[in-house]
């Protein structure tokens, strides 16, 4: 199991910090070099940006063991970003400049598999999304 925590630490004080949010990742197949990841995710309530607690699962399939950890960490933040969004109602709009290659390439390998397009920028997407992943056009 591989587990994530996000803290904060104001100004650098131990005494003050606090726990932000928390992934945990299990392994389901075998350890084997390319494995499949169960992931549940949450995280408590920011005042600050308005947001409310959230706690999702799921699956991050496919990943390549013989990268370093960071690869699989990015995968769990790209998947928790997408649940924080989904939980808070509050769209998730990034160019494919602003994010990571592979989280390009991975957000665009889950859209083609659902076979559906953005009409403004003929991104694929799924047509059940309030805005674009790619353009952030509205739907």
């Amino acid at each position: 199991m591989l587990r994530i925590t996000v803290e904060l630490i104001p100004g650098g004080d131990e005494a003050r910090c606090r726990e932000l949010a928390r992934a945990q990742l299990g392994n389901i197949s075998d350890l084997a070099d390319t494995s499949d990841y169960e992931i549940i995710a949450g995280e408590g309530e920011n005042k600050w940006a308005g947001a409310m607690p959230w706690v999702a699962s799921g699956l991050i399939d496919g990943h390549d063991r013989r990268q370093t950890v960071w690869a699989l960490v990015e995968k769990a933040a790209a998947w928790a970003m997408w649940e924080a969004c989904r939980a808070s109602g509050v769209p998730f709009v990034a160019t494919p400049a602003a994010m990571p290659q592979s989280v390009v390439d991975w957000v665009r390998d889950i859209a083609e598999a659902v076979m559906l397009a953005c009409d403004k920028c003929g991104a694929p997407g799924a047509d059940n999304w309030k805005f674009c992943p790619m353009c952030g056009s509205g739907r």
